[in-house]
């Protein structure tokens, strides 16, 4: 648990996203966009989907080198980015939804 950091994984976006639902709600989800698609959940843009219908209050972002991923409902993090930029993030308090 380097700087305080728990971090959880899942091999394919379905799994992903059954870990969230057993143990989510966390600080952040941070999810790859070309993550490995599951049967129902094909990419992040899809999981973020999901989270978002089950707790729209869940905070998400991607990350992606892709530069053709434009608009996404979340903070797109383009690689390489500095870990600090991503520090910044998990630091910020949660906000409620208005």
């Amino acid at each position: 648990m380097p700087r305080g950091i728990e971090v959880a994984g899942a091999s394919n976006a379905d799994n992903a996203f059954r870990l969230w639902e057993t143990e989510g709600h966390w600080a952040l989800v941070l999810t790859e966009y070309y993550i490995q698609p599951g049967t129902r959940i094909r990419d992040g843009r899809e999981l973020v989907n999901a989270i978002r219908a089950a707790d729209p209050s869940q905070r998400i972002a991607i990350h992606t080198d892709d530069e053709g991923l434009l608009a996404a409902p979340v903070v797109v993090l383009r690689k390489p980015y500095a870990i600090e930029r991503l520090l910044r993030m998990l630091r910020q308090p949660v906000l409620p939804l208005e």
